[in-house]
């Protein structure tokens, strides 16, 4: 059982390795492309200068293995989703694995609206809101963002990621629940819509680029089923380390995805 952070690199590896230690049945699935990408970058920057008695918030969290994970290191974790039967999934997830892989009471799930949280100004150290900005129905995105500042502590931080466009702002569409109606954001979207109504100060943004080609388009082409039934060839995370980077600029192919390091 870990109490601490790990000594090595936190890598897209990492986790793959964790997501099959929490629940067999994710051993030929495991995780998702984008989480792949993802996951390592909000991970490196979240750690920095993060006291090991630090109150986690991680928002939107679904089937995220990312709030177990944060437990697994030894940080205390609140995880919020509007939904409850993804909250009843993980809460039954925890039963099984708390008191073996980490610590009881280092983790709760709660069913929680992020447009109107219940917690008190400055209750948490750290805040995280992974790929879930862009599902929240029309200015939601704005107003959660309010309420996430407002329960960072002063010098807190909060780490975003959600869908990028060089092409434009696409506001999306009810239900926003998929690729085809999520909403996507350009640079000025993040600026207007997520950080002008806090008081947050942006201090690096990284766009997650093509490497070679745009890998996107072929990706999003594969039927999820198929991608589900191979997944125990690690295709998913052997293609986020080949085609996929985070870069301080979007990347001469384009970049989908955006990770938004700000602080209170």
């Amino acid at each position: 059982m870990s109490n601490s952070a790990p000594n090595r690199p936190v890598t897209a590896l990492t986790f793959h390795r964790f997501c099959g230690a929490l629940d067999r049945r994710n051993w030929i699935k495991r995780l998702d492309l984008y989480r792949y990408v993802e996951y390592p970058v909000v991970w490196d920057y979240l750690v920095v200068d993060l006291a090991q008695h630090a109150h986690i918030l991680d928002v939107g969290s679904a089937t995220s293995i990312l709030p177990l994970f944060f437990a697994f290191c030894g940080y205390k974790t609140t995880s919020i989703d509007i939904n409850d039967v993804t909250i009843q999934k993980q809460s039954h997830l925890l039963a099984k694995r708390e008191g073996r892989l980490f610590e009881n009471g280092l983790l709760r799930f709660e069913h929680k609206d992020v447009c109107a949280l219940p917690y008190a100004d400055g209750t948490f150290d750290a805040v995280t809101a992974i790929s879930m900005l862009e599902h929240i129905p029309g200015d939601g995105d704005s107003i959660a963002m309010r309420e996430l500042a407002r329960v960072l502590k002063p010098g807190g931080r909060l780490i975003l990621t959600c869908p990028f466009s060089t092409k434009g702002f696409n506001p999306g569409r009810s239900p926003y629940s998929s690729a085809a109606t999520q909403r996507v954001y350009d640079d000025q979207a993040i600026t207007t819509r997520l950080i002008a109504p806090t008081s947050l100060d942006v201090r690096t943004r990284l766009y997650f680029s093509n490497k070679h080609v745009d890998f996107e388009k072929l990706w999003r082409a594969i039927p999820q089923v198929l991608i589900n039934g191979i997944g125990w060839t690690g295709l998913a995370l052997l293609c986020s380390r080949v085609f996929f980077a985070p870069n301080l600029t979007p990347g001469a192919v384009g970049a989908h995805g955006i990770c938004v390091i700000a602080v209170k």
